[in-house]
């Protein structure tokens, strides 16, 4: 029988693990495929235990959601408060991105988003309106606020953000589908140089002065 953990310490590292084991076993099988029984046991806790944390696959999901993707928005969007400049927030942003697909376990997350959204709708519709569009939207009024000022004079900035990010969809799609188990087959940072380069130059940001 397992042992049930009593203070806070232990009782964050064993979300912790049952958090990882829920990924591992989403991402090996499948959000449909994939059992309560099979996870509990990935991580070695009693099917009771696991309840006791999460009472369904899709609690467990969200809850990977609070622990993945979550803190990267926050980041994103204290990173865009900090700043009025359009510029400042690209190079910010574009630096930062890299960090997301190299640390975090967001390309796992997103194979299992693209290959059974569609068994959980409300899940994603969550997770699409209380991460994705809330920084999608921070950065457009960022845009907004830079064409006011005279920075930028950017005709869709709601589509304009959309482009910002599109390398960190793709980045995580090619580690999660197509990239072999232990490298990703191109340079990261590099990519993100150039993204950040062709956006500046996009938009008519002098690249030399800040």
């Amino acid at each position: 029988m397992n042992k049930r953990a009593t203070s806070s310490e232990a009782k964050a590292a064993k979300k912790q693990l049952i958090l990882q084991s829920a990924l591992d076993e989403f991402y090996e099988k499948g959000f449909t495929a994939a059992r309560m029984d099979d996870i509990a046991k990935r991580c070695q806790l009693s099917k009771g235990t696991l309840y006791l944390y999460f009472n369904s696959k899709e609690a467990l999901f969200n809850g990977l959601i609070e622990a993945i993707a979550k803190p990267n928005q926050i980041k994103i969007i204290h990173m865009l408060s900090q700043t009025s400049s359009a510029k400042s927030a690209l190079m910010m942003l574009t630096d930062f991105m890299p960090n997301i697909i190299e640390q975090g376990q967001l390309p796992k997350l997103m194979k299992i988003l693209i290959g059974d959204s569609r068994y959980f709708p409300e899940t994603i519709k969550s997770y699409r309106q209380h991460v994705i569009e809330k920084a999608l939207n921070a950065l457009t009024a960022l845009f907004t606020r830079s064409n006011q000022t005279g920075e930028t004079h950017i005709e869709h900035p709601d589509l304009m953000a959309k482009l910002v990010i599109a390398p960190v969809l793709f980045s995580a799609i090619w580690k999660a589908v197509f990239a072999e188990p232990d490298t990703l087959g191109f340079d990261l940072h590099q990519l993100f140089k150039l993204h950040q380069k062709l956006m500046l130059c996009a938009l008519g940001l002098n690249q030399e002065n800040p």
